[in-house]
C-alpha cells in the first residue's frame, strides 16, 4: 500500500511553469528599436563615465581608494539576481525550476550538501565551466570587482554558461 502510494506521488505531472513566464516576461522580446534605444543609453552612460567621471578618479588618486575601475562589461551587465542560504534548503532545486532545468540535470542536487562554491549561471554555448580567477579578469564580463575578495574567494568561485532558451 505504501509503496503504491509512493509510486504514484513520483508520477504526478509537473507544476505548470506559466506563473513564472508572465511573472519574469519570458514570453515577450524586446523590438529592434527598444534594443537600440537601450544600447544607446548605455552607450551615453559609457561616455560620461570615460570623460567625466573617469578623469576626476584620476585627478584624486580613487584607485588609492579602490583597486579597480568600473569597467565595459560592469556597464553593459544584465541585472543579476543572488540566491543564498544554507545548504539543502532548495536553492538549486528552486533555480531548476524556474529555468525549466529539471529534466536536463544541469545542475546537480542531491540530499547531501553538492556545492562548496559560489556559482555564477551565465547563458552561453557551448555550455561550459570557468574558474574564479578567469571570471574576474575577463574585463567583458562584469566579475571584476570580485578580485578584492582574494584568492580564498575566488578559488571557490564558479562561472557556469550553459544552453538556455
Amino acid at each position: 500500500m505504501v509503496e503504491e502510494e509512493e509510486e504514484e506521488a513520483e508520477k504526478v505531472a509537473p507544476r505548470s511553469r506559466e506563473h513564472v513566464t508572465k511573472a519574469l516576461h519570458l514570453a515577450s522580446k524586446a523590438t529592434l528599436a527598444e534594443q537600440v534605444h537601450t544600447q544607446n543609453i548605455l552607450n551615453q552612460l559609457k561616455n560620461i563615465y570615460m570623460k567625466q567621471i573617469h578623469p576626476l578618479e584620476v585627478a584624486f588618486n580613487y584607485d588609492a581608494l579602490n583597486v579597480y575601475t568600473i569597467t565595459e562589461g560592469e556597464i553593459f551587465a544584465k541585472p543579476m539576481v543572488t540566491v543564498t542560504g544554507p545548504w539543502s534548503t532548495g536553492k538549486t532545486t528552486m533555480l531548476n525550476y524556474l529555468l525549466n532545468l529539471e529534466e536536463t540535470k544541469q545542475l546537480y542536487t542531491g540530499a547531501e550538501p553538492t556545492t562548496s562554491e559560489f556559482t555564477i549561471l551565465m547563458a552561453g554555448e557551448p555550455p561550459k565551466t570557468t574558474d574564479g580567477m578567469v571570471l574576474v579578469t575577463d574585463r567583458k564580463k562584469p566579475f571584476s570587482s570580485l578580485s578584492k575578495y582574494g584568492q580564498g574567494f575566488l578559488e571557490h568561485l564558479a562561472g557556469k554558461e550553459m544552453l538556455y532558451e
